[in-house]
């Protein structure tokens, strides 16, 4: 992982999140619950229910950016 802080980070990268949800599933799916309650997206760009999908139709992602991507 490029950045070593919360393991969704809304600064981190498309692809560190994607792993990071591979990794750890269930805080992603308690974060896409609460989003959904609370009607707001994890960020303006990108929702923890894209971030979900992508990780469980994606291979493990091996490697991640280091920038916003």
């Amino acid at each position: 992982m490029p950045r070593l802080s919360c393991m969704f980070g809304v600064l981190a990268s498309r692809s560190a999140l994607v792993l990071s949800a591979q990794l750890n599933p269930e805080p992603a799916a308690r974060l896409a619950r609460i989003e959904k309650k609370i009607g707001h997206r994890f960020r303006k760009d990108l929702s923890m229910a894209e971030i979900i999908a992508e990780a469980e139709r994606s291979p493990r992602v091996e490697a991640v950016a280091c920038q916003q991507g």
